[in-house]
């Protein structure tokens, strides 16, 4: 309990969220899709607890991901409430609860230690070409209906 009350103040700290790092092949993978005519948006949940967190998450997507603008970032605590045809997060309770009202959509759990309970399919930026064969696939079922 006390390792997570440290973690928790750390968290909500100035520059913490400036000093992430970023995952191994997402730039790419951001590009890839990108490149495909894609379109990104970046569903992030904010730390209320922390007065620079937004301003600096928003600040770090567009840092990272070159193309990220201000109208491509949302925050959101219920991610639930925002629609969309692919959702990827690495929090299993968002996922269940994305996908009870999304029903058209497809959400994918991004693999980290602490979701293994989590029954979504897992993704990880590796796999940004399996996505893509995906993603276009249902674009093409839709049109044919």
């Amino acid at each position: 309990k006390e390792q997570s009350q440290i973690a928790y103040k750390m968290f909500g700290e100035r520059g913490f969220v400036s000093s992430m790092p970023i995952a191994k092949g997402s730039q790419e993978a951001v590009q890839k899709l990108r490149a495909r005519g894609h379109e990104i948006t970046w569903l992030t949940s904010p730390w209320k607890e922390s007065e620079t967190w937004c301003y600096e998450r928003m600040m770090w997507l567009k840092n990272y991901f070159p193309g990220t603008h201000s109208d491509d970032i949302i925050f959101a605590s219920k991610k639930q409430k925002v629609k969309g045809d692919i959702y990827i997060d690495d929090c299993s309770k968002n996922i269940t609860n994305w996908q009870k009202e999304n029903y058209g959509g497809t959400a994918f759990v991004y693999d980290q230690p602490w979701n293994q309970d989590c029954k979504a399919p897992r993704f990880n930026w590796s796999m940004v070409d399996s996505l893509i064969w995906f993603i276009e696939t249902q674009e093409r079922k839709q049109k044919i209906w």
